[in-house]
């Protein structure tokens, strides 16, 4: 750039040269005109020869415009005027013109890398914005966000406050809510599929509604938990607290409840196939007209539950606790109640046909309009004081049974199986033993066995007869006790 301004600056002085000179020549041939008229006239015919010379000139005045054109506004101003009065002598400077050959490679050399460097200059802007894309879904800002439909997906909340916050809609999808303090949180229509709420503080929330799909809430405190409506298939209470929570409604399939404390819950109307209740404490809850059929409840405690319309067909309810229960207008086909205790129970208009009793505690039942059918097992089971009157009974096994003190008036007792029962101060008042086996029983105290029809066709054999003496010294059939 420098040669090329000083080349600019210099070309006037030589034009001032070259007029001068010119002038001294032009003086010299008009005293000389004689003598040199026909060098004069060589040189004029030379002039027109020498006219292609200015070639290299109009090459030099766009070259210089623009290459300082990017670079400098000011140096095109200075250069654009002077190259116009050179057309003038450029006839007369054919030596000056061999630097300026020389000169335009220069400057269109040195002005390409000019504007080439610009647009790569340009080249890197947009590429920062697209490295922006990625921050716009970071989690850290919407975890800290706590509102309705909030994206709370996969975040760490662990031991977070959240009491009485408003989450209804809300994405918490396998968000980690470990010990997190929700009382009183309104989450209705949360999606909390996978989430971690273990040990949680859940008491008087609402998740009505919401989505809770394999959500693990072990150990987690539920009282009064509203949970009505929604879908917990494959949740995990095991050894949560839900006393007074409500699970109407709710899809219950798979849910495990083991060990899980359940006073007073309502899962009325739930989908419970396969849900697990084992060693449940469900005293006082409310599990009416549900399916509960072929589910293990075994050891459950349902002290006084309202299992009223429900249907456990095949049902495994084992060792559960069930005294004072409501089990009225329920199915429990081929259910097994071994060594389950239902003292004071109430199994009105109760389905009973084919259930396992063995061992059962049944004390104070009553078992008015039920219906035991064939294959009911009384085996061992504990009848102390049950109601049993005008019962169909035939086929029924109750031996090794306590019938103490038992109303079994009106019963129908056809091929029954007492062998071994305890029939102590029983009511048997018009009750019907034809071919009932009563070998082995103790009658002792009996009331109106002399009024029991068919007993001449009963099956007798070591039995102690109501004055407590033997059947077989008695006629073989405790006749004179009648």
């Amino acid at each position: 750039m420098i040669r090329n301004i000083a080349f600019i600056l210099t070309v006037p002085l030589l034009l001032l040269l070259i007029t001068a000179c010119s002038d001294a020549l032009a003086s010299r041939e008009q005293v000389l005109e004689d003598l040199r008229q026909t060098d004069i006239s060589n040189n004029q015919a030379a002039a027109p020869t020498d006219t292609p010379a200015p070639t290299p000139e109009p090459s030099n005045t766009p070259i210089p415009t623009a290459t300082l054109a990017p670079t400098a506004t000011a140096l095109p101003a200075t250069s654009t005027p002077k190259p116009q009065p050179t057309a003038t002598f450029t006839p007369q400077a054919p030596p000056t013109s061999t630097p300026e050959p020389t000169n335009t490679p220069e400057p269109t050399a040195t002005a390409t890398p000019e504007f080439t460097a610009t647009p790569i200059a340009d080249t890197p802007t947009p590429e920062p914005t697209a490295t922006l894309e990625p921050t716009a879904t970071r989690t850290p800002v919407p975890c800290t966000l706590f509102a309705p439909n909030a994206d709370l997906e996969g975040c760490n909340l662990t031991k977070a406050k959240l009491s009485g916050k408003d989450l209804s809609g809300a994405n918490l999808k396998d968000a980690n809510l470990t010990a997190a303090d929700l009382e009183g949180a309104d989450l209705s229509g949360a999606d909390l599929s996978g989430a971690i709420l273990t040990n949680a503080d859940v008491m008087s929330a609402d998740l009505s509604d919401a989505i809770m799909v394999g959500v693990n809430l072990r150990g987690a405190d539920l009282t009064g938990a509203v949970m009505d409506d929604a879908d917990l298939k494959k949740a995990d209470f095991s050894d949560a607290i839900a006393e007074d929570a409500s699970f109407r409604n709710a899809n219950l399939v798979d849910a495990k409840f083991i060990g899980a404390e359940l006073k007073n819950a309502d899962f009325d109307e739930a989908i419970v196939i396969g849900i697990s209740l084992l060693d449940a404490q469900m005293r006082g809850t409310s599990l009416t007209n549900l399916n509960l059929d072929r589910m293990i409840i075994d050891e459950a405690y349902l002290v006084a539950a309202d299992l009223s319309g429900s249907s456990m067909i095949q049902t495994n309810l084992d060792g559960s606790d069930l005294r004072i229960a409501n089990l009225t207008d329920a199915d429990l086909t081929d259910a097994s109640l071994e060594d389950a205790d239902l003292s004071g129970a109430t199994l009105f208009n109760t389905i009973l046909e084919g259930a396992n009793f063995d061992s059962a505690q049944l004390e104070d039942v009553d078992f008015t309009n039920s219906i035991l059918g064939s294959g009911t097992d009384f085996t061992d089971a504990n009848l102390t004081d049950a109601d049993l009157s005008g019962m169909e009974l035939g086929d029924i096994t109750f031996e090794g049974a306590t019938l103490d003190g038992a109303d079994l008036s009106n019963a129908i007792l056809d091929d029954a199986d007492l062998n071994g029962a305890s029939l102590q101060d029983a009511n048997l008042d018009k009750a019907n033993i034809r071919d009932a086996d009563m070998r082995n029983a103790d009658l002792t105290d009996a009331e109106n066995l002399d009024n029991a029809r068919n007993r001449n066709d009963a099956q007798w054999g070591d039995t102690t007869c109501p004055d407590g003496t033997n059947s077989d010294t008695n006629l073989d059939n405790c006749e004179d006790t009648w």
